[in-house]
């Protein structure tokens, strides 16, 4: 009711003097409907389902789920008069790990699913039985594939249901539908096979809905907004706010919660939208001789967006409480969208000790031409430094930041290098950096930023000042090598695998050779792996040559081995060594078989 009131107002204002209520609509839509005891996951509860399970067994919550930013991979039945909606739709996802539907409506009332995105599930939301008044409404269907964003079951009547302000994106289907009494409405169906699905004589209450780029539209009923683009912001990082001159700003049924005008098509217009801009990408930093630092983003391009606020200090992470730049204490505003760079001067150094450790290094793991490299981690650093060389450390240095794990390569096989490792510290600058939406305003009146931006979910250190390094590690001996096999076949280095393909120079054995490399020999289960290898693969190796036509064979039970070396798809290296294992296995029984058969004919 609150809410409606402030739209109310709003209606009978003019542009300007709606600021009062277009900000009290803004914390409207972030806080959303007042509540006694809201229910947040993963505060409260771990998933969704357990929180909907509590409120059915009568304990003393409120109908009202709000949920955090994140990815939930479960299945949701809904309950009568219950509320799921996400803190922020572009960062809360609700997945299916592939299949089935997300959310099951079955003949229940009066529930609402709002401000989530919906990923990697044959439905999004699927409407069964005789329930009535359930709203789906500022979420984004973005299942891929084949599936459907919201499907209304054969036996469904879904009475007084709403479908309001989605974005149906590249589905098979975007609605189905059977009859009139699902609402659809303010919604953009972009890409998508077919953007609704129902029957020719159920039209009605289709309403004001944008359609772009589908193949098959299907009904578009009342008043369909149409054109080449929707004018999302990017689509493949699935910010789906609206881009300046979308056709679908302004020409929806209703008004905006964000600032009171025309409801916008899509997941940010309506009366339910969130109010959180898309998060701030592409920082950067570079520091001059002078200690001053430039600070760089990419550009927020929702339409909304009127500038940015920097935030700044000198704790990893936040809280960002910097006072000392000549721009300002923190945030500093930025007070036009298009600028996307700031630099922060009159910074000086604070005093730093150096750490009074050295670093422990590992002793280095060899590869072709690499050593891997491994060190503990030492209080009071800010970062670390390699030193190396053949006769000395002293020849080479390189500054490898905080991390504690680095591959130094670039180095000649067979050759013994000496490696020391030492620890700094070095004054830095943390920054991150929110969009905002701007206070409507007339053409001349300045522009003002309104809370809340968008979250800081990316930072950039920015170093800067006099390096104090801590004491040097002593040095580690490591010899890169290309790993051949001892004894070495000739022109059979990976043995089995050079056996089975006929050449070591041949891409499947190459492949082989970069899987062991850069994943097997960076874990100790994968280097036992190796280990283990070279002593039974020769064995096999010439086994198989004196029996060539079982060579087929061995190359197919190599194929998913290859391949994964190929995709490299981030697999852990403890998988990586379970699935060679699980090869090499097949391939030694398929040996032993054939060979026992040759031996009992003989």
């Amino acid at each position: 009711m609150v809410r409606e009131l402030f739209e109310l107002d709003a209606r009978r204002m003019n542009r300007k003097h709606a600021v009062t209520v277009w900000g009290a609509g803004m914390l409207l839509g972030v806080l959303g409907p007042v509540a006694s005891a809201q229910v947040v996951i993963p505060d409260d509860y771990a998933t969704i389902g357990e929180a909907i399970r509590a409120i059915e067994a009568g304990t003393e919550l409120d109908h009202d789920i709000v949920i955090e930013p994140g990815t939930y991979t479960e299945r949701v039945t809904l309950m009568d008069n219950i509320t799921l909606r996400g803190r922020e739709t572009a960062r809360t996802f609700l997945s299916g790990g592939g299949s089935g539907a997300l959310v099951t409506a079955d003949g229940v009332s009066g529930a609402r699913v709002r401000n989530l995105t919906f990923i990697d599930a044959d439905t999004g939301v699927l409407i069964q039985g005789a329930g009535s008044g359930l709203e789906i409404a500022n979420n984004v269907f973005d299942l891929g594939g084949s599936a459907t964003g919201v499907r209304v079951a054969d036996a469904a009547t879904g009475a007084g249901a709403t479908v309001a302000n989605n974005v149906f994106v590249q589905l098979g289907t975007g609605v189905r539908r059977l009859n009139t009494q699902i609402t659809v409405q303010n919604n953009i169906f972009s890409g998508n096979v077919t953007a609704i699905d129902t029957p020719a004589d159920q039209t009605a209450q289709i309403i004001t809905n944008g359609f772009f780029d589908n193949d098959n539209e299907g009904a578009t009923g009342n008043v369909p907004v149409t054109g080449s683009s929707a004018g999302f912001v990017n689509p493949v990082a699935r910010d789906f706010h609206l881009r300046p001159g979308s056709v679908a700003i302004n020409s929806g049924t209703g008004t905006d919660v964000i600032d009171a005008t025309v409801a916008d098509l899509g997941a940010y217009g309506g009366p339910n939208a969130d109010a959180f801009p898309f998060p701030v990408s592409g920082l950067g930093s570079t520091t001059a001789e002078d200690n001053a630092i430039t600070l760089s983003w990419s550009e927020n391009l929702g339409y909304r967006v009127g500038g940015y606020k920097v935030h700044y200090g000198r704790t990893r992470g936040g809280p960002y409480e910097g006072t000392d730049a000549g721009e300002g204490a923190s945030p500093i505003g930025v007070l036009d969208d298009t600028i996307t760079s700031l630099t922060l001067t009159g910074l000086t150094p604070q005093n730093q000790a150096a750490p009074s450790e050295a670093p422990q290094p590992a002793e280095p793991i060899p590869s072709n031409g690499t050593l891997s490299l491994r060190w503990s981690a030492v209080s009071g650093a800010t970062g670390y430094l390699l030193h190396w060389g053949i006769d000395s450390v002293d020849e080479n240095q390189r500054d490898v930041g905080n991390a504690t794990r680095v591959d130094l390569s670039g180095l000649t096989n067979e050759t013994t290098y000496q490696v020391s490792v030492s620890a700094y510290a070095r004054d830095a600058i943390f920054f991150a950096v929110a969009a905002h939406y701007e206070q409507p305003r007339q053409e001349d009146d300045p522009v003002v930023l309104v809370d809340p931006g968008s979250a800081l979910v990316n930072e950039v250190e920015a170093p800067f000042g006099a390096i104090f390094e801590g004491p040097r590690s002593a040095p580690v001996l490591g010899t890169p090598e290309l790993l051949l096999a001892t004894p070495n076949l000739p022109d059979e280095g990976c043995f089995v695998a050079t056996a089975a393909f006929g050449s070591y120079s041949v891409s499947q054995v190459r492949l082989l050779r970069d899987l062991r490399d850069r994943h097997l020999l960076h874990s100790g289960p994968g280097q036992a792996f190796v280990r283990w290898y070279y002593q039974r693969g020769p064995i096999g190796a010439r086994w198989l040559n004196r029996h060539p036509v079982l060579k087929p064979l061995a190359r197919t039970a190599l194929l998913p081995a290859v391949g994964l070396a190929s995709q490299l798809t981030g697999g852990t290296p403890l998988l990586l060594l379970l699935l060679l294992a699980g090869v090499g296995g097949s391939v030694g029984y398929a040996l032993r078989e054939n060979r026992r058969a040759g031996e009992a004919a003989a």
